[in-house]
């Protein structure tokens, strides 16, 4: 008799391909926050830019504050409206820049080191050439006016914490137009 046949020998099992890709939904995510910009009014046309005092710029703020969010935010807008901004982050430094190069308004905070916003604004109303500058100051105090005194006149006011973007450009506008 004849062996029987044996079978013949079988591949090795290939691993089977990978599935094709089957269509899924993108993943979750939070889009991103809008920038300020897009949540601001719209910004003026150049030609409808404040201008400083002697009409050959952009009107020059003084941002004294020394929180750095609150005090970029701040910039922010008031670039996004054509204004030029310098920065001060503590009181000191607010005069000391002042003294040197006359803002058309100081945008003053407050709450600060190195002097208070208070105390900013008393030596700033009895300078020579300061006192005739607007400053618009930045407060959570609801008496804050009380806390000035009459010999400030109408110089200073007052902007109220919180306050929106287009309350804090009305504000510095009318201040600039008032003393321009």
């Amino acid at each position: 008799p004849q062996p029987a046949p044996q079978p013949a020998p079988q591949p090795a099992p290939q691993p089977a391909p990978p599935p094709a890709p089957q269509p899924s939904a993108p993943p979750l995510s939070v889009p991103p926050p809008l920038p300020p910009a897009a949540i601001m009014r719209s910004v003026e046309p150049p030609s409808m830019r404040p201008q400083g005092k002697d009409a050959s710029g952009p009107v020059r703020v003084l941002v004294a504050d020394d929180d750095r969010v609150i005090h970029d935010v701040l910039a922010f807008f008031l670039t996004q409206s054509g204004y030029l901004v310098k920065s001060a982050f503590n009181g000191r430094q607010a005069l000391e820049m002042a003294e040197v190069d006359p803002p058309d308004l100081l945008l003053l905070d407050g709450m600060m080191p190195e002097l208070n916003g208070y105390e900013v604004l008393e030596r700033w109303c009895q300078h020579p050439v300061l006192a005739k500058i607007p400053v618009v100051m930045l407060t959570a105090q609801k008496d804050a006016g009380l806390r000035i005194g009459t010999h400030v006149g109408g110089t200073v006011e007052f902007l109220a914490k919180p306050f929106s973007p287009d309350d804090l450009i009305m504000r510095v506008s009318r201040c600039v137009g008032r003393h321009g």
